[in-house]
């Protein structure tokens, strides 16, 4: 593959349309220092006038977390001619703002290596994928409790059920016993068999709650 060829840009004949961009426009010397900002837009994103930016350290603007990833995107874009990434900027109130941005390696009038930097302000998206992490993280706690929850309702009717069953177990055994005998009246005969109905019925139930719980 050809090597991408060099194209000179002279810093003092950025054309208008440049000033007057939405886009940050950055031009950077080898070192890192500024030696052009479009001003109109740095005002209006990072509250800077052009005598406060041009002459410094990038990396003075840079929010400490990002200095060693971006000096890695310069050097690979002083390397392979382009680079592209997200850094945060700080304002001049010292809050920051993301910027996503392109570098793009050129030769001045001096046939010097200069970095020039297009980027846009990000930050609403930022904040709406960060929230969305959030969201996703808080929907995964949720979740997370629904099937606790669910596994403790599970238990609790396990031992609900338990807890029911082995007395009924008793009164079915007795009501069985006293059915077999020939000495009761047929009010009384007829009592214990709509009790051990009611006995067979709530167990039925008992099972077919756990039963759902399994396949639930």
């Amino acid at each position: 593959m050809e090597k991408e060829m060099e194209v000179a840009l002279p810093v003092q004949m950025l054309p208008w349309v440049v000033e007057n961009s939405n886009d940050l426009i950055i031009v950077l010397n080898k070192e890192l220092i500024f030696e052009y900002v479009n001003e109109k837009t740095f005002i209006n994103l990072l509250g800077y006038s052009k005598s406060e930016i041009v002459g410094n350290f990038l990396s003075d603007f840079l929010h400490p977390e990002d200095v060693g990833s971006f000096f890695d995107k310069c050097i690979k874009c002083l390397e392979t001619q382009k680079a592209f990434g997200k850094v945060r900027l700080k304002r001049k109130n010292n809050s920051y703002i993301w910027v996503e941005f392109n570098l793009n390696k050129y030769k001045n009038q001096n046939n010097n290596p200069m970095i020039v930097l297009i980027g846009r302000n990000v930050t609403k998206l930022e904040r709406i994928q960060d929230l969305e992490k959030k969201l996703v993280n808080v929907i995964n706690i949720i979740d997370k409790k629904l099937i606790d929850l669910k596994k403790l309702k599970y238990n609790l009717l396990v031992d609900i059920s338990h807890q029911i069953r082995t007395p009924l177990t008793s009164i079915r055994g007795y009501t069985e016993i006293l059915l077999k005998s020939k000495e009761l009246s047929p009010i009384i005969i007829e009592d214990l068999k709509r009790i051990h109905r009611n006995g067979i019925r709530l167990e039925e139930i008992l099972d077919q709650s756990i039963k759902y719980k399994d396949t639930n």
